[in-house]
């Protein structure tokens, strides 16, 4: 079966939109390409759901003016995100807000892959946890990072570029070895959906 992206590659994202009372956003993306992954990053833009006055000066950017180039890297590849109804949700009400064209980008949800390796599986950090996602010392080095303030369901996971990671590996550890989108998706009876326009 020939399919419309790359087997070899996958765009992990997460998307936290900011509200009303947050001002910012963010789009974690982690990429993988082989059997590794390559790179991953947090991308902060000012949201459009929040009432920012037309005098503002923050030097941040606006929505609007980082997703090009999100949309750009992420390119023709498929992309996952663990949970994957909120984030498409999320990323279309953006795209609507700030009047920028909604093109089909290919998603696939990390939560029904989760639940298919360990039907058990919940939130992100106890998929982490249980699946043994990060070795003992990259555990250890998370915990010693993170604030003894930090909330605990966020202890491990602690910003959308720490779940796009999580949600990475994940399909890495899917693939066993090779990695092979086509295959996982396949072998566990994912779904893929596609940004639609609402």
């Amino acid at each position: 079966m020939s399919t419309p992206w790359p087997s070899a590659s996958l765009v992990s994202i997460d998307v936290e939109p900011g509200g009303r009372t947050s001002p910012f956003g963010y789009i974690g993306i982690a990429e993988i390409i082989g059997n590794a992954v390559e790179d991953s990053w947090l991308v902060k833009f000012r949201s459009p759901h929040y009432g920012w006055p037309a005098t503002s000066v923050n030097p941040t950017p606006r929505f609007i003016e980082v997703w090009p180039y999100v949309d750009a890297f992420i390119g023709e590849r498929l992309t996952a995100a663990y949970g994957y109804s909120y984030d498409i949700k999320q990323l279309v009400r953006l795209l609507n807000l700030e009047k920028l064209p909604i093109r089909p980008i290919p998603v696939v949800n990390g939560l029904a892959l989760a639940r298919s390796l360990w039907p058990a599986a919940g939130s992100l950090q106890t998929v982490v946890l249980g699946l043994n996602l990060l070795t003992r010392d990259e555990l250890s080095a998370v915990y010693d990072t993170r604030p003894s303030t930090q909330p605990a369901n966020k202890w491990l996971l602690h910003d959308a570029e720490d779940d796009a990671l999580a949600n990475a590996r994940l399909f890495l550890h899917a693939a066993g070895g090779g990695f092979d989108v086509d295959s996982i998706i396949t072998a566990h009876k994912l779904h893929v959906r596609y940004l639609t326009p609402t």
